[in-house]
Parts: C-alpha cells; sequence; structure tokens
C-alpha cells in the first residue's frame, strides 16, 4: 500500500486522509459505500463511522453551504484578488523608482548647469 507523505497543513491533511482510506479499502477489499457490511468487525466499523464523522465535520469548515463550486469560486477570487494586488504593488514600485530617478537626473542636471552657468561666466 502507498501512503502519501505532504506538509501538513489542513487542505493536504485531507487529501492523504482520503488517498490513504481509498489506498486501505481498495488494498484490503473493504467497501467504503456500505461500511455497515456484515463482514467487517465491529471495531472497524466504528472506526469507519468515526472516520466518516470527522471528514463531515471537517468538510462542513471548508465547505460552508456545502457548495464545492462556491467555495473554489471563492478562492479563486481571492487567488485572482492577491495577484492584482501584487501587480499594483511592483506598478507602484516601477514608477517610484521611475520618479526617483527622474528627480535625480533633474538635480544632477541643475546642479551642472549651475556649475557650468558659473563656469563660463568667469
Amino acid at each position: 500500500m502507498q501512503v502519501v507523505q505532504r506538509p501538513m497543513n489542513q487542505g493536504v491533511t485531507l487529501h492523504n486522509l482520503l488517498h490513504n482510506l481509498h489506498n486501505l479499502t481498495t488494498h484490503e477489499g473493504l467497501d467504503m459505500v456500505e461500511p455497515e457490511k456484515p463482514q467487517l468487525p465491529r471495531t472497524e466499523r466504528k472506526i469507519l463511522e468515526l472516520i466518516d464523522e470527522q471528514i463531515d465535520r471537517f468538510a462542513g469548515k471548508i465547505v460552508p453551504n456545502g457548495d464545492i463550486d462556491e467555495h473554489y469560486e471563492f478562492h479563486k477570487r481571492v487567488i485572482d484578488k492577491k495577484r492584482a494586488s501584487e501587480e499594483l504593488r511592483d506598478e507602484l514600485i516601477r514608477k517610484g523608482i521611475l520618479w526617483a530617478a527622474g528627480a535625480i537626473c533633474t538635480v544632477l542636471g541643475l546642479a551642472l548647469w549651475e556649475y557650468l552657468k558659473h563656469s563660463l561666466a568667469k
């Protein structure tokens, strides 16, 4: 049986749990659709029920209304907003650098002008 090892965060942990449960049911011949099958010992049925409860509770926190598409769209909006914020920040930095370079060139140009004006006036 292949066990998936990934960084520990909530989304990946749920994925790992589901993946490992799938592997367990595939390799052990357990049927997750019908956890009350008579061939399962009572302890295993209880474990599967507890796991189902935890998954339902966890999934309720992830998808409060039970609408996965809405949850997906929410994350897409958050990602798009973050991307737009980063693009705005990058644009402001770029314009700030250009403004600072222009200001430095202006000051140096004025200083050179004054120097030439005084040098040629002598």
